[in-house]
């Protein structure tokens, strides 16, 4: 019925509510959802379900964090594979230099 915990909360920040006693604006909200037909339990019901944006976000999110890391890890074992590659080449450089040398 539109009556989501942001709802409430603009209803409790409303200029009519405002210099009440929060007993006050707790009974004035209370009032205007019992008026509306709508159980104080089906707000509340509503803090507890993941909003779908949220729930999309974080999934994206998590697939591109672990996309990041698998594309660090794939990085960082070219680099690996490079090094001793690079490693094995001045090996044999300083093994001819000492074969030449005795």
């Amino acid at each position: 019925m539109g009556y989501s915990i942001h709802k409430i909360s603009d209803m409790l920040g409303c200029k009519h509510l405002c210099g009440l006693i929060d007993e006050n604006k707790r009974a004035s909200v209370l009032v205007a959802l019992d008026a509306a037909g709508v159980p104080v339990d089906e707000v509340l019901r509503g803090l507890n379900l993941p909003q779908p944006a949220i729930v999309t976000y974080e999934s994206n999110q998590g697939r591109q964090f672990e996309d990041y890391w698998n594309r660090k890890a794939q990085e960082s074992e070219n680099l690996q594979i490079e090094m001793n590659r690079i490693s094995a080449q001045f090996a044999e450089r300083i093994n001819c230099n000492l074969e030449e040398s005795e």
